[in-house]
Formats: C-alpha cells, sequence, structure tokens
C-alpha cells in the first residue's frame, strides 16, 4: 500500500495528496459498496484539501470513494487529528430508482448495463444524468464483459443499487465503479476461480485466524409468487422444488411485475418477422394477438418444465450453448392486443407462457437471500507465498482450511487493507460456493 492518497475535485482532476497518516482502512466489496478511512494529523492545509475535495483515491488501487464525512479532533494532550471517510462511487447507483417498467429478455449483462444506462447516463429526464461540475457527463458505460447468462424479467420502481447487487449475487458476478481518465466507468466483471492454485491455511504460514460460521436460521427454499389478477383470476407461480420437511414456503407479492407491457417493449422483445424475428399480429374471435411461429420459453426448474409441458403439448425441450434450458414451443399467442395497427405505447397484455417465468425469477431472486448460510472471516499474513492484488483479488475463488480440518472453496467477497504503527494487514472475508 503507498504512503499517500490523492484528493480529487468534482471534475475528478487531482488537487493534492494526503501523506504520512497515522492509520488508514481500504475496504473493497465485491457486491456493496466499499469504503475508506484516514487518520492523520490535522493541518490547515490538510484540513482545506479535504474540505475542497470531492474524491479520495490510491494510486495502486481502482476503487474511488466520494469523501462523506470530515471530522476534525482537537486535544491539547494527544494533538489535533483530521478524520475523513469515503465511500465506494458505486454509491451513486443507490441514489436512482428505477423510474419506469424495464424489460430483459436476453442477456442479464446488456439488462444491467441498460438499468445503469437508462437511469444515471442518458436518462429520459435529464435532471437524472450523473454528471461534474463543469456539466459534463460524469458516468460512462465500460466494455461489457461479454457475459451470456440469459434473463427474463420486467423491473419497476426498484432502488437500482440493490437491483445490480441482486443480478451479481444470482451470476455470481460483481460490479464497480473506478475511474477512466476524466470520466468514471461502470462495469460487470467475475472473479477468478483460483482455487486450484491459491490455498490459506495455517500449515502455510498465510493464515493468522478465521471465524467459520454455519447459519441455518434463515431457511425459505419455495416460493409462491403472485402477478397480475385478483381473486380467482390472479395469475401465481411456484419457484422452488424442495419437498416434505425440508420445504419452506413463503409468499411473495410482485403486482407490480404487470403482465401489461407496451407494444414497443413487446417488439423490442419478441421482434416481428418482417424485422427478423418469429411474431405477427392475427385476428383472434375477441381482439388481436401477437403471434410466435417459435418461442422458447427459459426452464428454471423442473417442475415449471411439466407445467409448461402440458399446458402447450409437442414442444422440444433442449439446453442453449450459454448453459440455459429452455422449451420451445410453435405457433403460441404471447400477448394480447386491441389494434392490428397499435402504436409504441400501446398497451399489450402477455399470457401465460410469456409472463409466467417473470414471477418465477421475482422468486427465485427472493430466495436467493435465504438457505443455509456458511461463511468464513479471517486474516491473512499479507506478505508470504500469495499476495493480495497479485496473486488474489477481489471475487476470486481460493482455498481455505482452518485448523480444524474445515476445506472450501470460497469466493473473496471483501477485502479490508488497514495500515497503523502495528504495519500492514489484509483482512479477506469470505463465502463459501455452494
Amino acid at each position: 500500500m503507498t504512503n499517500f492518497v490523492y484528493i480529487l475535485d468534482g471534475n475528478l482532476a487531482r488537487i493534492g495528496v494526503i501523506e504520512g497518516w497515522s492509520s488508514i482502512i481500504w475496504a473493497k466489496r465485491y457486491w456493496t459498496n466499499g469504503d475508506c478511512e484516514i487518520y492523520t494529523a490535522a493541518t490547515p492545509e490538510a484540513l482545506q484539501l479535504a474540505s475542497t475535495g470531492v474524491y479520495i483515491e490510491r494510486p495502486d488501487d481502482d476503487m474511488v470513494c466520494r469523501i462523506d464525512r470530515i471530522e476534525l479532533t482537537t486535544s491539547a494532550e494527544n494533538g489535533d487529528y483530521l478524520t475523513i471517510h469515503g465511500t465506494d462511487v458505486k454509491q451513486l447507483l443507490d441514489q436512482r430508482i428505477i423510474w419506469s417498467a424495464t424489460t430483459a429478455q436476453g442477456v442479464a449483462e446488456t439488462f444491467a448495463r441498460q438499468l445503469v444506462s437508462d437511469a444515471l447516463i442518458v436518462p429520459i429526464y435529464a435532471a437524472r444524468q450523473a454528471v461534474k461540475p463543469n456539466g459534463q457527463t460524469l458516468l460512462s458505460l465500460a466494455p461489457a464483459a461479454g457475459f451470456t447468462e440469459p434473463s427474463t424479467e420486467q423491473v419497476t420502481y426498484k432502488n437500482l443499487g440493490a437491483k445490480i447487487e441482486e443480478i451479481c449475487r444470482r451470476y455470481g458476478w460483481g460490479s464497480r465503479i473506478t475511474r477512466n481518465g476524466s470520466v468514471l466507468a461502470f462495469e460487470l466483471y467475475a472473479g477468478v476461480d483460483r482455487s486450484n492454485s491459491v490455498f490459506f491455511a495455517e500449515e502455510y504460514d498465510n493464515l493468522i485466524s478465521t471465524d467459520y460460521l454455519i447459519d441455518r436460521t434463515r431457511i425459505m427454499n419455495v416460493a409462491l409468487v403472485g402477478g397480475s389478477g385478483e381473486g380467482a383470476l390472479r395469475i401465481c407461480e411456484p419457484a422452488g422444488v424442495t419437498k416434505g420437511t425440508a420445504r419452506w414456503e413463503q409468499f411473495i407479492d410482485a403486482k407490480d411485475e404487470s403482465s401489461t407491457i407496451t407494444w414497443k417493449d413487446l417488439v423490442t422483445a419478441y421482434p416481428l418477422v418482417a424485422d427478423g424475428g418469429y411474431g405477427s399480429i392475427v385476428p383472434r374471435q375477441t381482439g388481436y394477438a401477437y403471434n410466435m411461429s417459435q418461442f422458447d420459453v427459459q426452464i428454471l426448474d423442473d417442475e415449471q418444465r411439466i407445467r409448461i409441458a402440458n399446458k402447450y403439448p409437442g414442444g422440444i425441450y433442449f439446453s442453449s450453448l450459454d448453459g440455459g434450458c429452455y422449451y420451445r414451443v410453435t405457433n403460441v399467442d404471447i400477448a394480447t392486443l386491441d389494434s392490428m395497427t397499435p402504436a409504441d405505447a400501446d398497451p399489450v397484455v402477455l399470457t401465460y407462457i410469456a409472463y409466467s417465468p417473470r414471477l418465477m425469477t421475482i422468486g427465485y431472486d427472493s430466495l436467493a437471500g435465504y438457505g443455509e448460510q456458511t461463511s468464513f472471516d479471517g486474516e491473512i499474513e499479507p506478505n508470504t507465498n500469495f499476495v493480495f492484488g497479485v496473486d488474489y483479488d477481489l471475487g476470486d475463488i481460493v482455498t481455505i482450511r482452518s485448523s480444524y480440518g474445515v476445506t472450501a472453496a470460497v469466493r473473496i467477497t471483501e477485502v479490508i487493507e488497514s495500515e497503523d504503527e502495528n504495519g500492514y494487514r489484509v483482512e479477506p472475508k469470505f463465502e463459501y460456493q455452494n
């Protein structure tokens, strides 16, 4: 760790350095916001710099923090000290909600990037855009990681930061906002599996202490998700297949996951034949329908596969190259509409085959926060056989073994670097990989 940090102004220009601190804590987190704290002797220059500055960055790390708390403590006995606290700029995501209904029907990474762009980079309402004091754009999108995991869902009004974290936890990704020259850049990324090459154990003299926890107090493995409709006409879809005494159920009210979307959203997700897709408008006894000559339903569990096959027999069940499972049906209506020539903003109502996977996704996302939790916390000897930032990093999967023989492949979800009069320390938090 270097012995100084840069202070930046609101336009991301470096305006000075803080150095010679008494202590520093630098905490990075894979899914949630990191933070930092610097404790240094108070001088008029340091106070002026901290008060004027907006951001903190280290020359040897990619996390940028916003200064959110400055405390000046004066003491005739111990001297005057300045405490500067900052929070990861990823907190920008927490400052926005998903303003309008946004539909995912395709790649999850593309969906997540769209949510960030719509909220902070190119929003419909200019006031929502993240800009610097000079009026220039503050946030951009870094190049996509190229993840191919599929997603089928619609989201409205949820906090953006919470939604990005939910997506990342679902697929094992991390998110970060780093500085790219004069702008900040949002990206999704994935840690590297180093479980066969990076080991932490007392026998290797690189593990100082561990805290191993098994928590079975929050178990919930089946969800009934209630979507559109009222009473007996309400559409409800189960998620989860656990049986018997091991089954723990909950109800999720998802009325905000409307089965009504706009015509534009429908044909964006499922293009017309004229646009290279499989969709066309056909007349029915009561109005019109959007019919797909070929439609692939994402299958999330075996019980759903049986339900879909019973309701829409004759389909083909297959696995895609990206690992997703699908049930392909032909000549199926996926929405009802009122006109043969709908306008972009006209409402259409999804049928069961297109709507139910959205409810199931909500159910499984909710269940992801429950279940048996197994975690390791540990303090690592920082400068032995494996070096943080060189041999392993935040988000990576490594192997850890306690003195009691408990061995597991674990993901590094948090790393706290600290330095004071006692030296430099690295304290990671590990999360068990199922």
